[in-house]
């Protein structure tokens, strides 16, 4: 794989061996020390970031970069300055510098700002097809993925909320492992394992021990730090709770790891004084029914699989039904749906009976596909009561007997009913 290339203005040479230690390994690194040598470097190697040091010792860094940036406009430019004038960083900012450091800088610091710089558009998330619900080519998902990448270019701390059903860990995990620091470890906590009083003490104390800045920092250390913090059902603490962790994360003091993203998972609305987190919400099934067959696809593979079973396809009737199922419990309770019915399967193809349907799950099925026609309420009532009866049959194998046992209804009148009905 071709290593992507950085170019380095700069003339430090304490500067320069610090940049190359940092990054020789994962980048082709080329050094300028002036604009002249600059400017012939953007022509011949195409560079696809830039370094510029605002202090050369002959020449002003940033005028160096107004002069250099209309040859290579599309590329991201990281200053660095030992000043610490936010003046400075205004100007650089406003010239169209992407991101200004102060000097000396830590390698975590650089590591992550040449990483949000290298390009949004090639971040790539890592979601594993064996994720049944965050299969589909939906509009919907695919903004979802959008914004896990705009959150991971920003370097920002995440509010993820979902609703019951939807596991919020999984996106967590996405989330750490397609970004700068997946050689660390995703730390999960659930808050509300925390709610008793006597047990906040010892949260304060784990948090600064997770969050802990190592004294000395070397590579091989990786994978024994934090890199993500996965902080669950925050909105189910106490208020005083809530405004305590957000001061701790937003102050972040000395000894606590600033490089480290934090994400709350919530299930509420409230976001009183979480301005500064990006906020993303998991979009709940009903609101991706196009994506249905592909995450029962993928669902039926897998309990198959696991039940030693030849199921291999679904009735385009029992899609049908589904399309119209509310699933108030989400991804977790189609998957649930389908392992039963799996289980109950007699052939190679799932149909409506193997589908372990309740009658109120039936009835509101059957109730949403006639509310999206306006009709008399004559007729919609006999179509609701024909659907349903129709269904009910299929998945009794046509006994009337059980289906009135289903319905607490005597058999002679169910059957008068559907006579009535078809006639």
């Amino acid at each position: 794989m071709v290593k992507k290339l950085i170019l380095v203005i700069a003339d430090d040479q304490k500067v320069i061996a610090s940049l190359l230690s940092i990054f020789a390994a994962d980048f082709d690194l080329a050094v300028a020390s002036t604009k002249a040598e600059a400017i012939a470097a953007i022509a011949i190697k195409d560079p696809n970031l830039l370094l510029i040091d605002y202090d050369l010792m002959s020449e002003d860094g940033l005028q160096v970069y107004r002069e250099i940036h209309p040859l290579k406009s599309e590329v991201h430019t990281i200053m660095f300055s030992a000043s610490n004038s936010i003046p400075l960083a205004v100007m650089a900012t406003k010239a169209g510098v992407s991101e200004f450091l102060q000097k000396p800088f830590q390698a975590d610091q650089i590591k992550e700002a040449v990483y949000r710089n290298l390009s949004k558009k090639e971040i790539r998330l890592i979601v594993s097809e064996k994720i049944a619900w965050l299969q589909g080519e939906s509009q919907i998902l695919q903004s979802l993925f959008d914004q896990l990448r705009d959150a991971l270019y920003k370097n920002a701390d995440l509010l993820l909320s979902a609703e019951k059903g939807i596991d919020k860990n999984v996106i967590a995990l996405i989330f750490h492992a397609s970004g700068p620091r997946a050689k660390r470890k995703l730390v999960s906590l659930d808050l509300a394992s925390f709610k008793k009083e006597t047990l906040e003490a010892n949260f304060w104390t784990l948090l600064q021990e997770i969050m802990a800045l190592p004294e000395g920092i070397l590579v091989q250390d990786e994978k024994d730090r934090c890199g993500t913090l996965f902080l669950d059902n925050f909105d189910l603490t106490e208020e005083h709770f809530r405004s305590g962790l957000i001061n701790f994360l937003k102050e972040r003091r000395k000894k606590i790891d600033k490089t480290i993203r934090v994400i709350l998972g919530v299930s509420g609305t409230d976001h009183t004084g979480l301005a500064d987190f990006i906020n993303i919400t998991i979009p709940p099934l009903r609101q991706r029914k196009e994506d249905l067959p592909s995450i029962f696809n993928v669902y039926l593979e897998e309990y198959a699989a696991k039940y030693n079973k030849q199921v291999s396809c679904v009735s385009i009737e029992l899609i049908q039904l589904l399309f119209a199922g509310e699933f108030a419990g989400n991804y977790r309770e189609i998957e649930k749906l389908i392992e039963l019915a799996v289980l109950s399967a007699k052939s190679d193809r799932l149909e409506v009976k193997d589908f372990p349907l309740d009658l109120g799950s039936l009835k509101r099925i059957n109730l949403n596909n006639i509310t999206e026609r306006e009709l008399p309420l004559s007729d919609a009532k006999r179509e609701f009561e024909n659907k349903l009866y129709s269904v009910l049959l299929k998945k009794t194998n046509n006994d009337s007997s059980v289906m009135a046992r289903f319905l607490d209804t005597p058999r002679n009148v169910l059957t008068q009913r559907i006579e009535d009905l078809q006639s």
